[in-house]
Parts: C-alpha cells; structure tokens; sequence
C-alpha cells in the first residue's frame, strides 16, 4: 500500500509528525510512504529511515502537484495540516481514503475525519498527530516517550559537520554547547540579551566552546549582538543544512533553545536540550516540548492565569526566568560528563 504524509509548515511541525511514518511502517512493512512538505524540511525528512519520498510542495504549482500524486496511484492521505489547499490537492488527486480533521469548512473532502480540537491544547502535537491513524486501525497509546522519528546520526553529515568546525577552529576537544537564539515566532521568547549574559557566564565559568546556530539571515545580528564580547564564540548561522545541523546536535553536549524547530531536532540527536516555554496554553510545554528524557525546561516564575500572547509580553514574563539558574543546569551536565569521563 501507498501512503501519503502532509505536513507543509514548519521545521518542528513537520518532525513531530515524523512518527505517523514510523507507526505505518511498524504496522504496514511493505507499504512505501510519501511525506508532502516543503522544501526547507524535505532535506531533513527525507532521512529518515520510514520515509521512502518527500515531494516539496512549494517547487511545483497546484495543478501540477495533483497530477504529481495521481501518477503515484497513492492509497491513502494523512492531512496533518488541513489547509484548504492541503485537502483540494489530495482530492483532486484522487486518492481513495483521505484523513483529516472533522471540524473544518471544507472537511468534507475528508472522507475520513478524526474529531479532536488541538486549539484545546491538552496533549501534545506528536500525539495529535497519532490520533490520524485511528481510521487505520492504529491505536495511539499516547506514550510520549514511546514515540519514535527514525532519525539517527549518519556518518557522512557528522564527517561534513567536523570539517566545518575544524576549519572554524572549534577546539573539538572540549565539550559544544549550541546556542540557538532565533525562532520563527510562534511563542514568545527568552531575549537574547539573556542569551548574551548566559555565553558570558559559561565562557567565565567553563573550559567548552559555544557554537551559534540559525539561519543565514540570522548571521548578521549574531555576529553584531556578539561583537563587543569578551570571549570567543563560533557564529555558524547559515553554515549548516537540516541534516548537518541534526548530527551537530548529535555530538553536542548541551543545545539551549527556545520553543522552535531546532530545538526538537536536538532532542531528536540524543542531545541534552534546554529550553524555554511561556503558559500560554496553544504554545506551552504540554503541547510543544522537546520529546526526550535528556531535557529541562524553564518556563516563567511569574504565576498567571489564562495567559496570553500579550499578556506575557507586557509582564515581560520570560524574562522572568533566571539567567544564571539556566547556567548552573548546563554547569551540572558538563561537570557531569567530565565525571563519566574519569
């Protein structure tokens, strides 16, 4: 049988749906599954080890696309992003067995809905996710830590991503911790002048080297927000692809982040994740948090009901997170590691 996975949005919307791939494969063997995204995630998505195809979204036009998928003679879709257009293409399309959600205007070009609200926010986006798969037969346990992506470092990106570091002159002989400061806005952040002063406290206080991720365009205002520092710092914005950026992850001791795509993609490698989620309810920690037992996340101290998006922008409440708490956590991994090491 044939499966189609649509998942068009974001870098950590697209990962959290990964496990709907995995599921079919344990339930399905020989069953080829296509995973419909869009060209900033395909590179990633398209390692892992139950995805046999992506198709980027954003290359073709619509029209194109549906006959794209009509020459796959594809048996099922699995709309994990119902967007009008989302769900015109696979009808169009003409495949038999269409699942989305059943709450929409147009979820009637679902013929197979699922009924849950994820606006109510009360488990989280992976497991959402899962519930599509009930039409198939396929319970979801919901078991968050149960939950698998099939991606595993790979031996030539990790090669790739020791090169570039050596020709930055990282020290590879001591402990990396990433800090990626940027997000793509949807959850309000830690600034990145806490940021700033937490590179200040680790570059005092420990002998490791910090690498700075994010995109190209992020570049500029690392490099700026950084220039008057003390302390060396490895600005690699723009420097890596998705599948390098994971296996840098990988061999990374600590990775701190806010709510953001990166910030699963680490918890994915293995990696020690630190992260920060604000209480507003469609962006907190219940529905978006890093999927491992390696994490600690800090959400703000201030106590709030109801929280909003500008709520917590006009009480600051990120900010009321402690900088040099969020220090002494990433101290007590590397002291860690050092122990292990003995």
């Amino acid at each position: 049988m044939k499966f189609l996975i649509v998942r068009t949005d974001r870098l950590g919307d697209a990962l959290l749906t990964l496990p709907i791939a995995v599921k079919i494969k344990d339930n399905y063997a020989d069953s080829k599954i296509y995973f419909l995204a869009n060209s900033y995630t395909a590179p990633i998505i398209s390692k892992s080890e139950a995805v046999d195809d992506v198709i980027s979204i954003d290359k073709v036009g619509f029209f194109e696309l549906v006959e794209i998928l009509r020459r796959k003679k594809i048996d099922y879709a699995i709309v994990a992003r119902p967007t009008f257009r989302n769900a015109l293409v696979v009808f169009f399309a003409g495949i038999k067995i269409r699942i989305g959600t059943k709450y929409r205007a147009y979820s009637f070009l679902f013929n197979k809905r699922v009924a849950h609200h994820r606006k109510e926010s009360i488990k989280h986006e992976a497991l959402y996710n899962l519930d599509l798969l009930e039409p198939l037969g396929i319970k979801n346990e919901n078991n968050l830590l149960g939950i698998k992506f099939g991606l595993k470092p790979d031996e030539e990106f990790r090669r790739k991503v020791y090169n570039k570091l050596l020709k930055y002159n990282v020290d590879l002989s001591k402990p990396l911790i990433v800090l990626h400061i940027s997000s793509g806005g949807s959850a309000v952040d830690w600034s990145y002048l806490n940021f700033k002063e937490l590179a200040r406290l680790i570059k005092q206080n420990l002998d490791v080297e910090i690498i700075l991720t994010g995109t190209q365009k992020d570049f500029l205002f690392l490099y700026e927000l950084f220039n008057d520092f003390d302390f060396k710092v490895h600005n690699f914005a723009g420097e890596l692809n998705l599948p390098e950026l994971f296996n840098l992850f990988s061999i990374a001791s600590v990775y701190v982040g806010n709510s953001t795509g990166p910030t699963h993609l680490a918890a994915i490698a293995n990696c020690w994740v630190i992260s920060f989620y604000p209480k507003i309810k469609v962006a907190s920690l219940i529905r978006w948090g890093p999927i491992t037992k390696k994490r600690i996340i800090f959400e703000p101290e201030i106590d709030c009901l109801d929280c909003t998006p500008e709520q917590c922008k006009r009480l600051n409440c990120m900010d009321s997170i402690d900088v040099f708490k969020v220090y002494k956590e990433i101290e007590k991994i590397i002291n860690l590691e050092f122990l292990k090491k003995i």
